[in-house]
């Protein structure tokens, strides 16, 4: 558990509650047994944004379309960087069914 004095020293950690409290739902991030860092996601009716966070220098947010009727999804956004880089282009990310919200699929998802 964070003390409240380390959160104000830690601006990622003030968002990353945020992004809680805001509907995020964060888990251990687990591959073939092995505990490799903690993963948040949150998902909307035809759109999913997901953080995958190894360490303070190794993170990735992505953001996923889902399939829709004659065309399939996927990964529309990514970036990758430190936690603070990547939590700040995920904040700036514009919001889904905008105008400028990114549509054009770029890779599939696993």
């Amino acid at each position: 558990m964070t003390r409240p004095e380390q959160a104000e020293d830690d601006p990622e950690l003030i968002v990353l509650a945020a992004l809680r409290d805001a509907g995020w739902v964060f888990r251990p991030w687990v591959e073939a047994g092995h505990t490799l860092g903690l993963a948040g996601s949150f998902t909307d009716r035809d759109y999913t944004d997901a953080v995958f966070i190894a360490d303070r220098d190794d993170a990735r947010a992505v953001r996923l379309l889902a399939d829709q009727p004659g065309a399939k999804g996927g990964v529309v956004w990514d970036f990758s960087g430190s936690l603070r880089e990547v939590v700040a282009e995920l904040i700036a990310l514009p919001a889904p069914h905008t105008r400028l919200a990114p549509q054009l699929v770029i890779a599939k998802w696993p």
